[in-house]
């Protein structure tokens, strides 16, 4: 259990975040927070929660308040035990809860922690320690808490050791050689505090270290003018100093460079690592050899044996040795071999390349790189795991596989690795025998917040080791049984699993010990409630991570109702059998994963009648939920996209249900409408792969004439944007003449169906296809549908320019702009200002073309796109026409470090080669510098990127 107090407060335990249950219960629970560990009067307690009107009985009501806080924090003891977390003092209360699951104590500790490690030098344990703190920052102390007087100085010192913490790490930063990264973390803190001088200081100098000293003074001429107007008075001595030598190019000001850890993070996209991994260093030793000696290892064994946790550890140890990074690919949802390709090509983020196979495509990308590829859950794929590894291994000699599978992928120079389960001691074992155990270990560190910590060298330590043999060794089974120490004495759950069907032992391998462990499985279900039985066989449907909205779905069917789906899903954590992944930012939702013999559990236990109601409520929640998505370019359109990626492994199955295993026209109704979000979050591959099976399954459907239209418009859409030009004239000169003339009852689908040929065309370089579809759109729309049509007058503005009109062109933006006023679509407004930034860079105006080009940029951010590159590439070519060539290499380096994490050819536009030559004579030996600037930018998230572009001087002058 975690308490996170630095914002709304909110309890989290099983990976699911509550608060505690009404006002008063917040109130107490934030005064025994911010004094954990320590007794608190009772008093104290009042006072917070009444101020000074406290009623005459408020010490029995406060009592009975306690009671209740206390069944929150300690859910699992019985009528009669003894409170341990929190306790009854003398004076009062005390809350026993250690402070590292405390946010407000670890933002404390890693402040005095970040000072001590500066001093020591030790720059990465410093970043690393300070971003795990600010991340859990949501806001001030306990902010949903009324204040009668006692939070207000809480709050103000948080409040300052945040903002302490932030200048220590942007100086960390700065001396770790990423100056970049730190002027832009400092961005939104300065929005929030524009007059604290110490913010400005790193900023200022983040932005000279970036080798841009007329924005550094820039900045300090903003802060000055800032200091003036507001307050009366100049900047401090601090500030002042910073300025005199930026002015005098002080050489002190640059970084040292022996204290640098690297100027390019290395991106790791791996599962969470929360969970501490028990009794396996020589497995993890004896991995990470073998993969220093070969380019593919395979580590087999038995479901449930920890081969994806182990995988995940190596991987995150030998992450720093990988500068491409290290990417993890669960196959567990993937049921086509043909379909891995794919897969892996989006786990990359790589766009198609016309004419170019997507295997072919990943082994171009991978021919320069180092990067390590973990994948996850082969078995059900060999075929086509084993041939796609072969070929990609064949033109790659950087790279390295790392797989998990329970047989091998028979590929020439595998290395294997057998994972065998935990050592359980014998009966006979000496009590040391017994502590040492690392299956003892795993089951009570597994207990979690078990009110009794048992003695594992003692009888409790043997009855532990009965369990675990019972099991077969296997830490799934371990994790199981441990999550039932909650509720049940060791001795009832050894008794328990001594008598299961089918008695577990520690013998056999392959199906048979698979078997073993979906009778571990079994046991723990036939423990759990039946709501919550219902609830694990329904969650089969759902092959892959879900959110607590789908598991309502599934509870909506009779017996159970969608209002207990936070209960019962609690409930499947709280037992072992879901795991939980907290969010990584905060416009995210927790998500839920059945692991892969859980699952199989599931699917076991889910009979055909309620598989085909459970799978029918899935399928009419995800169609319907994408088939009411809001217009293209309306202001919810980025959460919209959030909920997709949220929901991406139900849409998958959905989306294969109707394409594959049924086709039907809902299949095809869904397709269309996901073109844009796949474009925009560089998911294209997916798409591609789905528009051929869509176009594998039309004959199934047996469509009407204008649903075969559609199908012709997906093919064309998806050719478009492979920039297969040739294949999408052919599809949509199909398609379009049909989709122009609708029969009434689908007008409104046309509408659409045709805006979005136009973008595809457009972007897809198909510009006549795009001018006809357009051109179709304004005369079907309804007069109230205004949206659709300005998005339309906007690709019409940005055909005529590309035409050569370009008059015409600029007039039809401007028209755009003006009535979008009104209207506000953000897609409108996109294609208006795209095309005035062309028109510019045509012209040469770099000044106006900055103007156009970042209201481009902040659109797109508005949009939920992910794709920047091209835009960062014409940014940097109006700066080099506004006569500003570091900003343009800054530019150019950063659309061309985007470029390549997509393995995308750069530049992309024409007429970049020949500025890029001009800014690089004009720069000389400076070129390289701001050039290696733009690249460290490329490490950033763009979308923060774009935040920062609201600073004046932030990438802009």
């Amino acid at each position: 259990m975690e308490f996170r107090d630095l914002g709304s407060l909110l309890i989290e335990s099983d990976g699911l975040s509550r608060p505690p249950g009404g006002a008063r219960l917040s109130t107490a629970l934030a005064v025994l927070l911010a004094r954990a560990g320590e007794p608190v009067t009772t008093a104290t307690l009042i006072h917070a929660i009444w101020g000074d009107d406290a009623p005459e009985r408020s010490v029995k009501v406060l009592e009975s308040h306690i009671w209740r806080l206390r069944k929150v924090l300690e859910p699992g003891r019985g009528p009669r035990g003894a409170p341990t977390v929190l306790l009854t003092d003398q004076t009062g209360y005390r809350l026993a809860v250690s402070p590292d699951k405390i946010d407000s104590r670890m933002l404390e500790s890693a402040s005095v922690s970040m000072r001590r490690l500066l001093g020591e030098n030790n720059l990465a344990e410093a970043l690393a320690i300070s971003e795990k703190a600010l991340s859990r920052w949501r806001g001030p102390y306990c902010d949903d808490v009324a204040d009668t007087g006692w939070l207000t100085p809480i709050r103000a010192r948080l409040s300052d050791i945040r903002l302490d913490l932030i200048e220590c790490r942007a100086a960390a930063l700065r001396e770790a050689g990423q100056p970049e990264l730190a002027v832009n973390e400092l961005a939104a803190v300065i929005a929030e505090n524009p007059l604290r001088e110490r913010l400005w200081v790193h900023r200022i100098l983040g932005l000279y270290q970036s080798g841009r000293q007329a924005a550094a003074l820039d900045a300090f001429e903003h802060i000055r003018r800032v200091l003036a107007d507001e307050l009366g008075i100049d900047p401090g001595p601090e500030l002042t100093q910073v300025h005199h030598q930026i002015l005098n190019q002080d050489d002190q000001l640059r970084p040292r460079t022996g204290q640098q850890i690297g100027n390019r993070p290395v991106e790791v996209r791996l599962p969470s690592r929360r969970s501490t991994i028990i009794g396996r260093a020589d497995d993890q030793a004896a991995v990470t050899a073998s993969l220093d000696a070969a380019h593919l290892v395979t580590v087999l064994g038995p479901g449930g044996v920890g081969k994806t946790r182990l995988a995940t550890e190596v991987a995150f140890s030998v992450r720093n040795d990988y500068p491409e990074g290290v990417w993890f690919v669960d196959l567990a949802p993937v049921d086509q071999p043909e379909s891995v390709p794919a897969v892996v090509a989006n786990t990359l983020g790589l766009r198609p390349v016309a004419d170019t196979p997507t295997t072919q495509l990943i082994g171009d990308h991978l021919t320069s790189r180092r990067l390590l590829m973990v994948l996850d859950n082969c078995e059900h794929l060999l075929a086509g795991v084993a041939g796609f590894v072969d070929q990609i291994l064949e033109v790659s000699e950087r790279s390295k596989v790392l797989a998990t599978s329970r047989e091998p992928l028979e590929v020439p120079g595998e290395r294997r690795y057998q994972l065998a389960p935990l050592d359980v001691p014998t009966p006979d074992s000496t009590p040391a025998e017994f502590s040492e155990s690392a299956a003892v270990q795993l089951f009570v560190d597994r207990m979690g917040d078990a009110l009794d910590r048992p003695d594992r060298s003692g009888r409790e330590g043997a009855t532990i080791a009965r369990i675990c043999a019972a099991v077969g060794g296997l830490p799934l089974g371990i994790e199981l049984a441990a999550a039932r120490a909650r509720v049940f004495d060791l001795g009832e759950i050894a008794d328990s699993l001594d008598g299961a069907p089918g008695q577990l032992t520690r013998s056999g391998h392959g199906a048979r010990r698979h078997s073993n462990l979906l009778e571990t499985v079994d046991w723990g279900y036939r423990l759990a409630g039946n709501d919550e039985q219902i609830l694990h066989r329904r969650l089969a449907v759902l092959p892959g991570p879900f959110t607590l909205e789908a598991a309502a779905r599934l509870c909506s069917i009779a017996p159970l109702s969608a209002e207990h789906a936070l209960d019962l899903v609690g409930g499947l954590v709280h037992r072992s059998m879901l795991v939980s992944t907290r969010p990584t930012t905060p416009d995210r939702t927790t998500s839920f994963v059945q692991l892969v013999p859980i699952r199989a559990h599931a699917d076991r236990e889910l009979a055909e009648a309620e598989r085909r109601q459970a799978c029918a409520v899935r399928d009419r929640w995800v169609v319907g939920r994408i088939t009411d998505s809001p217009d293209p370019g309306r202001a919810e359109q980025s959460a919209y996209y959030q909920w997709l990626e949220d929901n991406q492994a139900s849409v998958r199955a959905v989306l294969r249900s109707t394409l594959v295993d049924a086709p039907h026209v809902d299949g095809l109704a869904m397709l269309w409408r996901l073109i844009f979000f796949w474009h925009d979050r560089e998911e294209t591959v997916e798409f591609l792969r789905w528009a051929e099976l869509a176009d594998a399954a039309m004959a199934q459907m047996r469509p009407n004439a204008f649903d075969a239209a559609v199908g012709q418009a997906v093919t064309g859409c998806a050719q478009a944007l492979a920039h297969n030009t040739d294949a999408a004239e052919k599809a949509l000169a199909q398609a379009i003449p049909i989709l122009s003339h609708p029969p009434e009852d689908r007008v409104a689908d046309a509408v659409r169906i045709l805006l979005v040929v136009s973008v595809c065309a457009w972007t897809g370089d198909v510009f006549d296809w795009a001018l006809k579809a357009a051109s179709s759109v304004p005369a079907l729309a309804e007069p109230a549908d205004e949206h659709t049509v300005l998005v339309a007058r906007s690709i019409l503005a940005a055909s005529a320019l590309v035409g050569g009109d370009g008059a015409t062109a600029l007039a039809q933006a401007d028209a755009v702009l003006a009535d979008n006023i009104a209207v506000g679509n953000n897609m409108a407004a996109l294609f208006a200002n795209v095309t005035h930034s062309i028109a510019a860079k045509f012209s040469g105006d770099g000044v106006l073309g900055l103007k156009y080009c970042d209201e481009v940029l902040r659109t797109q951010k508005l949009l939920g796109t992910h794709n920047f590159s091209e835009s960062f590439e014409t940014r940097g070519s109006h700066f080099a026409n506004a006569g500003l060539p570091d900003e343009a290499a800054r530019n150019y380096g950063l659309s061309y470090a985007l470029s390549m994490r997509q393995s995308r050819e750069w530049p992309w536009h024409p007429g970049t080669d020949e500025l890029l030559d001009e800014v690089r004579a004009h720069l000389g030996v400076e070129f390289e510098r701001h050039w290696d600037s733009g690249i460290r930018m490329g490490e950033v998230d763009p979308v923060r990127l774009i935040d920062d572009l609201d600073l004046r001087g932030a990438i802009s002058t």
